[in-house]
């Protein structure tokens, strides 16, 4: 049995599209044609319906794919229980938001410089609905936005939550007040852009009071809405956690509310490629900077769950 055909096969079966499945394998349309036909001619079944205009598994494929991700899954536990650190030379594409970026990846960054000297992390930071669109077209490897992908080719990973809550500069707030949300709303307003994905989850705040709010700006990128808070020029919803320095150094304080944020949750998105110890390796590697994080920093939330293989 022949694994890379194997492998070629259920990526096929998840992403539908030779074009997709021949970059991620770095080959080439007709080598990826003759893998699955070899597959066929050693089963000695059709997989794949040849005569539709869409992609689509036989019957038998069907039942060859649930038996192809046990034999890739096995396969991939064997290969990295043996794996040398030492020849992770590969590239792996990183895209994260901001708030992940300003917590604990650089911590991830120096586990990684630490471990695998030979590995190189190409890094994006970008909002999560570009980063999902990214994922989707291959354009990076793994992702850790606010939302799954919930796409057919990804693997969504939750992995923590963090407090959420409004800050502003000292001298946009009364010191010691407890705004109600219809005080809050005569501030000057930083938010999401409408229908984006932070916006789905903070945008019902205002639900019913929108008529109270007095200015709002909006912003795609934590970084300017920082900027245009420390400059005095509004309240923003912003992790905590993520901006610990500006905090303590009085550059910004919370907002005392009467309504509660609800806290916002991060997920690892990948196409999980089930031959390849890098990607597994460094999926644990998360996890495990993850774990420890949330376990020594105040108002954040380990979301992982045990694995007992992998």
């Amino acid at each position: 049995m022949n694994i890379a055909a194997l492998e070629t096969f259920y990526l096929l079966s998840i992403h539908r599209n030779f074009r997709k499945v021949a970059t991620l394998q770095g080959t080439t349309q007709p080598a990826i044609s003759a893998r699955v036909r070899g597959l066929e001619a050693t089963l000695g079944v059709q997989l794949i319906m040849r005569d539709r205009r869409r992609f689509a598994l036989t019957e038998a494929g069907n039942r060859a794919l649930a038996e192809a991700r046990r034999v890739l899954d096995a396969h991939a536990q064997l290969m990295d229980a043996f794996a040398d650190e030492g020849t992770f030379r590969q590239t792996i594409r990183f895209g994260t938001v901001d708030s992940i970026a300003r917590s604990w990846l650089p911590a991830l960054m120096r586990r990684l410089v630490e471990r695998y000297p030979d590995l190189t992390a190409e890094l994006t930071i970008d909002t999560t609905d570009t980063l999902h669109q990214q994922i989707i077209d291959g354009d990076v490897s793994m992702a850790v936005t606010i939302a799954p992908v919930a796409h057919a080719a990804v693997t969504d990973i939750p992995l923590c939550h963090y407090d959420m809550a409004w800050v502003a500069h000292p001298r946009l707030i009364e010191s010691g007040k407890v705004y109600a949300l219809h005080e809050l709303a005569r501030l000057p307003i930083i938010r999401y852009p409408a229908g984006s994905a932070p916006d789905q989850i903070y945008g019902e705040i205002f639900t019913g009071i929108e008529h109270e709010l007095v200015h709002v700006n909006a912003s795609n990128s934590m970084s300017t809405m920082l900027w245009l808070a420390t400059e005095g020029l509004g309240v923003a919803a912003i992790p905590p956690a993520a901006i610990d320095r500006y905090l303590s150094e009085g550059r910004l304080v919370e907002v005392e509310t009467t309504t509660q944020i609800p806290p916002v949750p991060f997920v690892l998105s990948l196409v999980d490629l089930p031959r390849n110890p890098v990607q597994r390796r460094l999926v644990r590697e998360i996890e495990d900077v993850v774990r420890g994080y949330c376990a020594t920093t105040s108002r954040t939330t380990d979301a992982l769950e045990p694995r007992t293989s992998g």
